[in-house]
């Protein structure tokens, strides 16, 4: 005798909500399928919570048996669905667990507010939406709630809550939540009054220079209670723009095109005002300033305006953005050894190009100098001229005028040769390629005959004496002039050839100088001699 078996299934349990709150319905559905034939299972499901049973289900032709309560209480469920098997399939079993939470209060009140309010074609009204819950709590349900106008032509409102004025009338407002409706309530819409006057800048439209400091602007409407919209872009200002209530101030710190208009209560949207600030950096300044100078010389060129870049040229041309450039305090790269003209301006981003400063600086030669120095000279003088600036030309003259380019030139140290044996008077200056004419250094330089001596000297003597009177100086020319009666001599008297013998028979006293041909005259020597 053969024993057929039932063919085997499968139960699988699954919840549509889970896990759900404490008196809300919970639907469980429960998926018979055989594993190794096809075929349609019949027969019952048996739903249990733990060992309690909750339902027994047909189960339908899709393989499905379903059961939904809301009776299950806080906690959690061991729920099993177990099918009772039929002649052609075996029983099987399908669980989960269910948890169920403690249940939310429910809305029992929605207010909103303001409940009257008006306000003008365009303008806004902020309406709030309050509940209150079975639990005694209250809660914000402004940006939850459904908010609905009586008339969107005349006033709308969105989902945050936002009235604004469309057309002149009156509509009731009211929101919705969790199925509750709110209180009504009313908002009067009026039509707008004359625009708002165009709002005013001070300082006006300009050009500024500014350091750390930006242009304060001032934007003032005649408006009682006007709100100012505006925009530091040149772009017009709307309801959307930076705002601020007149008078309010504005900082300008780059090059900025100013719009704004002004809005107030009643008033409809006025017109725009416009000014443009350029912000023109500060023009730059040297160190030291033009002037002229005797040798090479550090230029610094410095400006005040932040973030400012220098701009300069050294051949005299004006700068541009193309030009050198470099940083406040800027030292102009090598120092300045020749007559050069330096112009500077300064520039930045926002930040207009200043004016452009010149400064000009002269290298001149130092003055020469003499070796040895004017004075009065016995012997012949040679004389060295020296001049500190290098690369330069000295130019001098030997007859007092004053020296040219023209004039007998040299180089440092310069001596001129041969050796003084009269009086001169040298004039010299020096220059050279870049560098500007040194002033005029004179010297003057006097050659002088030697004092005379007398041989033999003063004093007694018998018989007449044979005195010779003699110049000892090595200067071409020289000739005594002399007296024997006390007078002083000059130039004036018959000269004596050098050395000068006179005869003395009596007392006499004899005086003496020695000159010649450009040559200063000696001092005035004497000799007395008494003859017995």
């Amino acid at each position: 005798m053969f024993v057929v078996m039932p063919l085997p299934t499968t139960t699988s349990l699954a919840a549509d909500v889970n896990p759900q709150f404490a008196g809300s319905p919970v639907t469980f559905t429960a998926t018979v399928v055989p594993v190794t034939q096809p075929g349609a299972p019949t027969g019952v499901v048996s739903f249990f919570d733990g060992t309690t049973l909750l339902a027994q289900v047909p189960l339908g032709g899709n393989g499905l048996a379903v059961f939904a309560t809301s009776a299950l209480a806080v906690g959690a469920h061991a729920i099993n669905a177990i099918y009772s098997g039929d002649v052609n399939f075996a029983s099987s079993t399908g669980m989960l667990t269910q948890t169920i939470n403690a249940a939310l209060p429910t809305l029992t009140l929605l207010n909103i507010s303001p409940a009257n309010s008006s306000i003008y074609v365009g303008s806004t009204q902020q309406y709030v939406a309050t509940g209150q819950f079975s639990d005694n709590s209250v809660q914000d349900l402004t940006g939850t709630a459904a908010w609905t106008s009586s008339n969107s032509g005349a006033a709308t409102i969105n989902a945050s809550g936002l009235a604004t004025g469309v057309a002149v009338g009156t509509v009731t407002i009211t929101a919705r939540f969790s199925g509750v409706s709110s209180s009504i309530a009313t908002l009067g819409v009026s039509p707008l009054g004359p625009p708002a006057p165009a709002p005013t800048f001070s300082p006006g439209s300009g050009t500024y220079s500014t350091t750390s400091t930006p242009v304060q602007v001032t934007i003032t409407d005649s408006t009682s209670g006007a709100k100012i919209y505006y925009t530091k872009d040149g772009t017009l200002p709307t309801t959307s723009s930076s705002s601020c209530m007149s008078p309010c101030g504005v900082q300008i710190s780059i090059t900025t095109t100013l719009r704004a208009m002004a809005v107030a209560t009643g008033a409809s949207q006025g017109s725009t005002t416009v000014a443009t600030y350029t912000i023109a950096a500060v023009s730059p300044t040297f160190s030291p300033g033009s002037g002229t100078f005797c040798s090479p010389t550090s230029v610094t060129i410095l400006d005040a305006t932040p973030g400012a870049t220098i701009y300069y040229t050294t051949d005299g041309s004006f700068p541009t953005t193309s030009s050198m450039s470099c940083n406040s305090p800027c030292v102009v790269p090598s120092k300045v050894s020749t007559t050069t003209t330096i112009r500077a301006m300064a520039a930045g981003t926002g930040i207009s190009q200043s004016g452009t400063v010149v400064a000009t600086y002269t290298i001149a030669a130092q003055n020469p100098t003499f070796s040895p120095a004017a004075g009065t000279y016995t012997t012949p003088t040679t004389v060295t001229i020296n001049e500190a600036t290098p690369g330069v030309t000295i130019y001098y003259t030997l007859n007092g005028g004053f020296p040219t380019t023209s004039s007998a030139n040299c180089t440092s140290p310069c001596t001129i040769l041969p050796a003084f044996t009269a009086n001169t008077t040298i004039r010299a200056m020096a220059l050279g390629p870049g560098i500007s004419q040194s002033g005029t250094s004179v010297a003057a330089y006097s050659l002088a005959a030697l004092n005379p001596t007398f041989t033999p000297g003063s004093g007694t003597y018998t018989g007449a004496q044979q005195v010779q009177i003699s110049d000892t100086s090595t200067l071409p020319g020289v000739v005594i002039y002399y007296t024997t009666n006390g007078s002083i001599p000059t130039t004036s008297l018959a000269p004596c050839a050098n050395p000068c013998t006179v005869t003395v028979a009596a007392t006499s006293t004899i005086k003496a100088i020695a000159s010649g041909p450009n040559l200063s005259q000696s001092g005035v020597v004497m000799a007395s001699y008494t003859i017995h």
